[in-house]
């Protein structure tokens, strides 16, 4: 006999819809060593962003998304850190409109890129579907530790990203660096695996 079908809380399954556990799509994220996936947004302050122009300097790539409760918590503190690891990039992913997401920028006065996916489509690339998460991208463009999940572990990441002390030898707090090049200016060279 047929197994019982997926509870529905009483209403038909949509047709081509199925349960998450039947479900083919990776949910647990990304682990380290693997190539981060490239991918072009629409900035919140207008243009493009693509990850690849950020190659040769370490990237924390944070989801999040303007209902979530958590993730407000995190933005002030993720703002506060960015500022004193100016050597380390910051990338919010969000989602929803652009008006909320506007707001939150400009409450929280974040200085970092604010993009935004349509719906899920970078999220599933990067296998985790929650906000607000966290990976931290090297310099080669690979995945350099597991998901953070939660503001905690978010801020760790960018912490470790920069050296351990959440402070920068470099830059003056709040400088935002031009992809590629260091806070002087010039064109950063990508530090080999372990040279920090």
């Amino acid at each position: 006999h047929k197994p019982a079908p997926a509870p529905t809380n009483g209403h038909p399954r949509p047709k081509g819809h199925r349960s998450l556990a039947g479900s083919r799509i990776n949910r647990s994220g990304l682990s380290a060593g693997t190539l981060a996936p490239d991918f072009t947004l629409p900035r919140l302050k207008g243009g493009e962003l693509a990850l690849a122009e950020y190659r040769g300097q370490p990237v924390v790539l944070v989801f999040s998304d303007p209902h979530c409760g958590p993730c407000e918590q995190l933005l002030p503190q993720l703002e506060a850190l960015h500022r004193r690891t100016p050597a380390v990039q910051v990338i919010l992913i969000s989602r929803r409109g652009v008006e909320e997401n506007r707001q939150k920028v400009q409450k929280h006065g974040l200085t970092f890129p604010v993009v935004l996916q349509r719906s899920w489509e970078i999220s599933r690339a990067y296998a985790m579907f929650g906000t607000p998460i966290g990976y931290l991208i090297d310099g080669e463009g690979r995945i350099a530790a597991e998901v953070a999940v939660g503001a905690e572990p978010i801020l760790a990441l960018l912490t470790q990203a920069a050296g351990g002390n959440g402070k920068s030898s470099t830059g003056e707090a709040g400088e935002s660096v031009e992809p590629g090049k260091g806070s002087d200016g010039r064109k950063r060279v990508p530090v080999e695996a372990g040279g920090r």
